[in-house]
């Protein structure tokens, strides 16, 4: 699907969020390239037409971009800066460009997002899942034995958060329901499909 960036090889594409019109959003941070066989000396954002393999750069300024999630209405994209310790908030236009950049909330070793029907916000952080209001309010953790690196809302109902950690997978049952699956799609529907 998408290999390169004018002409370039992507570092190695990480996360995904697919908005309800098709347009696919994606982070690349370097984590599975040596750092003598990159071709791009930044990190980006990228969004990309469900049909096309030209990706558009819409933000070089991350320091291993990861996980990113889209608010419920889509008015926002929130995005992990993975070694700055916090997730970044963006205004998200209908055309895909990203304005008003703001950092969301502090977190240690960010990694996955996923994001409720309340709008707010799951981190995967380096203990458990983080809890964010969508005012950026710490409001709950999950804690684990293990580190998570992605989290996502599932079943029937969309109120089981699935949790990816380093050897496991943990299924939580929460009082919440993840934003995709009131659009009547899982999250590996919504990067799938």
């Amino acid at each position: 699907f998408v290999q390169r960036f004018e002409g370039k090889r992507l570092n190695s594409p990480n996360d995904v969020a697919v908005r309800s019109d098709g347009l696919i959003f994606f982070t690349d941070p370097p984590y599975g390239v040596a750092p003598e066989d990159r071709e791009l000396d930044f990190q980006g954002i990228y969004c990309v037409e469900p049909e096309s393999a030209d990706p558009t750069l819409l933000n070089d300024q991350f320091d291993k971009p990861n996980g990113l999630a889209f608010s419920p209405d889509e008015a926002s994209l929130y995005i992990a800066d993975t070694e700055r310790g916090h997730v970044r908030r963006f205004s998200a236009g209908s055309d895909g460009t990203l304005s008003d950049d703001r950092k969301f909330c502090d977190c240690e070793r960010p990694d996955g997002i996923c994001v409720d029907t309340a709008g707010n916000v799951w981190v995967a952080c380096l203990e458990g899942v983080e809890i964010f209001a969508p005012d950026g309010q710490h409001v709950g953790f999950i804690a684990l034995p293990e580190r998570p690196a992605n989290i996502a809302f599932g079943d029937a109902d969309g109120s089981t958060l699935y949790i990816c950690a380093r050897t496991s997978i943990y299924a939580v049952e929460t009082e919440a329901t993840g934003a995709l699956a009131r659009r009547g799609r899982s999250a590996a529907e919504a990067c799938c499909s």
